[in-house]
């Protein structure tokens, strides 16, 4: 289960926190930062579900390059030593950067490239993928559901957002950056006992 929603998925992991036969997997603004408060890389499941719960808190304003890092180093590694009957994919439109009440950095374009990544690996490796898209909050949220559809979909259809994004100065997003490459080694570590990729 993949969670990429800006919340993390507290419920669905409380469900599954010491169960080896779901990987679920949350990619969500960094919980210091936005509700629940949950959602930390040293969450990483109990009991014979250890390593089985994997959280990757992104910074707040991390764009389409940060998510498609996390993707490429975590995500699509662990779906494929995992090898899943089935991928379901939950998540709305509040990755955006025009979200009310989230702080991420995704434009319309790249929410719909990180959703097409989850469709694309499954197809390529023969698994089905269950697209479940909600929530969402702001002007903006429509289109966002679209973008979601149309990356699932590998449609090409023409999607604008005439908000402009909020300015990152070039010294700002390096901290950015930096964050992200800090928070994703320290998962990697702490997900090398269980996972051979790491």
């Amino acid at each position: 289960m993949l969670d990429t929603d800006a919340h993390q998925g507290n419920g669905t992991m409380d469900i599954f926190y010491g169960d080896p036969r779901v990987l679920f997997i949350s990619i969500h603004q960094d919980p210091h930062t936005l509700y629940p408060g949950v959602g930390f890389v040293s969450e990483t499941g109990s009991g014979a579900g250890e390593g089985f719960t994997v959280n990757i808190p992104m910074p707040m304003l991390a764009d389409g390059p940060l998510y498609e890092r996390a993707m490429s180093e975590i995500v699509h590694p662990l779906i494929d030593e995992f090898r899943p009957g089935a991928i379901i994919r939950n998540g709305g439109s509040d990755p955006l950067y025009t979200d009310t009440l989230t702080n991420l950095g995704l434009d319309i374009d790249q929410l719909s490239g990180l959703i097409r990544s989850v469709a694309e690996h499954a197809r390529r490796n023969g698994v089905p993928l269950v697209d479940l898209f909600l929530s969402g909050y702001g002007p903006y949220v429509s289109e966002g559901w679209l973008a979601i559809v149309r990356g699932a979909l590998g449609e090409t259809m023409r999607l604008e957002i005439p908000e402009r994004r909020r300015y990152v100065s070039p010294e700002q997003y390096a901290n950015i950056e930096q964050s992200t490459r800090i928070m994703l080694d320290e998962l990697k570590r702490r997900l090398a006992p269980r996972w051979r990729i790491f």
